[in-house]
C-alpha cells in the first residue's frame, strides 16, 4: 500500500499489474510541514533532483537529514552536490 495524507488518497489504476509510486519527502519538525515529490522510479538522479529542490525550499536554513544506508545515498553522482552543500 502507498501512503498519502489523510483525505488525499489517490486511486491509481494498474489494470492487473502491481505498480508502485515512489515518494520522497521531508518533514519540517518545527512547523509540521511535509514536502513530498512523487516519482516513477527512485535512483541517484531522482535523489539528486530531490536534494536540489530541498535546498531551494529551505534556502539559507540548516538542513539535517536522516537517511538509511541505501546505495543511491552514496552514489558518485551526488558527491559534487554534497561537497558544495
Amino acid at each position: 500500500h502507498t501512503w498519502f495524507p489523510k483525505g488525499q488518497q489517490k486511486v491509481i489504476p494498474t489494470y492487473g499489474k502491481h505498480h508502485g509510486v515512489k515518494l520522497v519527502g521531508t518533514l519540517d519538525y518545527e512547523t509540521g510541514e511535509v514536502f513530498v515529490t512523487e516519482e516513477e522510479r527512485y535512483d541517484a538522479q531522482v535523489f539528486l533532483s530531490f536534494l536540489e529542490k530541498v535546498v531551494v525550499k529551505y534556502k539559507g536554513e540548516k538542513i539535517v537529514m536522516i537517511l538509511d544506508n541505501a546505495r543511491i545515498h552514496h552514489a558518485k553522482l551526488l558527491q559534487p552536490f554534497l561537497e558544495a552543500h
